[in-house]
């Protein structure tokens, strides 16, 4: 059996074509089908199922498809290991990130670029849920977001930073002159806030549940962007994570009296998969990045009660 068989064997599988495999692997048709065929007389078992209209995995083909996949990615992350010997010269490294997540690692993404130009960087924004099986199909090599809230068997989480919740509003905003904002006096201004089942969002909500007190929820913004816009170009004002609106001009972080609401920033990968170097390193310098800057801030904090 050879890693290029196995590698046309998974193109058609997910292609569910021969026409369209062979476009995407630069093989004519006929070679991809002479080594599926060679696949399939040495594992001794019909893995595809053919007719006129499409091709689809046999009950063999099923079960074989998960462990071919585990194989290319094996041997790929073992030619990666070698690359990695070569002090990152060269190499690929690919990022899941969500989209409340990506404004929080532009920094550290710019200096990775400069400090290593010869790897190249894929970054892919998706919910959350849609990063977790990214990471269980091989696409990306680590996720990033804010805690899930529960645990995945076979994915490992690695705490990058705890950040609180603050409200934020535009730096021309009244309220943008207050160190801090009560609770009660937060209900009486129209809220923009994030959709429920985002970290930030639920953790306020259990606070408010706790208390028994009502907000004025004017809009939910499941996009930041369009979040940060609203209250950039309004009186509104939302509530969330601080490292949220660590890249954003214009806007102001004010911090909650009495909560001890708090969002944790995590980075995902697949429990026993071999981690790059290049991979390492950029968990490495998120890490260090977000306890400096935490640091920073407190310090701001405290200079600016006394």
């Amino acid at each position: 059996m050879e890693i290029r068989q196995v590698r046309y064997f998974v193109m058609v599988a997910q292609t569910g074509s021969f026409s369209q495999a062979a476009k995407e692997l630069f093989i004519s048709q006929s070679t991809l089908s002479q080594q599926i065929q060679q696949l399939e007389n040495e594992v001794g078992v019909k893995l595809l199922e053919r007719n006129t209209r499409k091709v689809t995995l046999s009950e063999y083909g099923q079960e074989f498809l998960p462990y071919a996949k585990n194989l290319i990615y094996d041997a790929e992350a073992c030619l990666g290991s070698i690359m990695d010997v070569r002090n990152m010269a060269t190499g690929k490294l690919v990022i899941g990130v969500t989209y409340t997540f990506s404004s929080v690692m532009v920094d550290v993404l710019k200096e990775f670029i400069r400090d290593y130009p010869g790897i190249r960087l894929s970054i892919r924004t998706a919910l959350m849920e849609e990063l977790m099986d990214m990471l269980e199909r091989n696409e990306i090599d680590l996720a990033l977001s804010y805690d899930p809230g529960h645990k995945y068997d076979n994915i490992e989480s690695t705490e990058l930073f705890r950040s609180g919740i603050c409200v934020i509003a535009r730096d021309t905003h009244p309220l943008a002159q207050k160190v801090s904002i009560s609770l009660e006096e937060l209900s009486r201004l129209k809220l923009a806030l994030p959709v429920s089942g985002m970290q930030a969002r639920d953790k306020f909500d259990s606070v408010l549940a706790e208390k028994g007190i009502k907000m004025n929820i004017a809009v939910e913004v499941n996009d930041m962007q369009i979040l940060q816009k609203l209250v950039r170009d309004t009186e509104l004002v939302t509530v969330f994570s601080r490292n949220a609106i660590k890249n954003s001009v214009g806007l102001k972080a004010i911090e909650i009296e009495n909560i001890q609401g708090e969002t944790v920033g995590c980075c995902h990968t697949i429990k026993g998969r071999y981690k790059s170097i290049a991979a390492r390193e950029f968990i490495r310098r998120l890490r260090e990045s977000y306890y400096f800057s935490n640091a920073l801030e407190k310090a701001a904090d405290v200079a600016q009660r006394l």
